[in-house]
This record gives C-alpha cells, structure tokens and sequence, in this order.
C-alpha cells in the first residue's frame, strides 16, 4: 500500500512539474505583435486611388483581407464593361495586376 501510494505521489508531483514548467514558459514568451502593428497600412481609399490612376477604370468596391501581409481587394469596372479584382499591398501600397 504504501509502495502504490509513494508511485501515486511521485506521479502527481511530475505531472505538476511540468504544467509549472509550461506555465513558466507561456510567461516568458514575448508578446505576440500584431500583425497590423508591423507595418504602417495605408487606407482603403489610398489602395483604391492608387488602382483608379493605375489601370483608368472606376472602383466599384474594396474590402480588406487580412492576411500576412494585409491585402486589399479592389474591384473595378473597365469602360468595356470588364470587371477586374486588383490587389493592393496594404503596407507598401504595392499594385497587383
């Protein structure tokens, strides 16, 4: 009895000692950053003013993306009548296709 005892207290105890030790190491961890908090964005008539001057059409519609890096999608409309999504970095400003 006491051999199963002393077993279920050594048990216990390293059980204990490595919740402490991942609690410890959860709290010495830096801060997760932001991910908008790494790049200064611009805004979204920004993205949609750099679009219109780029491709000469009409912006419809943008919404951001938030993904790494954040991206804006654009929506435009050609005098042909084409619809086009055009992305736009949000931290550089940076025009695709």
């Amino acid at each position: 009895m006491k051999k199963a005892l002393f077993l279920l207290l050594i048990l216990i105890s390293s059980f204990a000692g490595l919740y402490t030790s991942s609690a410890e190491a959860a709290s010495q961890r830096e801060p997760r950053k932001d991910r908008d908090a790494q790049c200064k964005m611009i805004s979204k008539s920004g993205a949609m003013r750099a679009v219109a001057s780029r491709t000469g059409s009409k912006v419809v519609s943008a919404y951001l993306s938030r993904g790494n890096p954040p991206i804006y999608r654009v929506k435009t409309l050609s005098k042909s009548g084409r619809v086009r999504s055009i992305s736009v970095n949000a931290c550089n400003g940076q025009v695709y296709g």
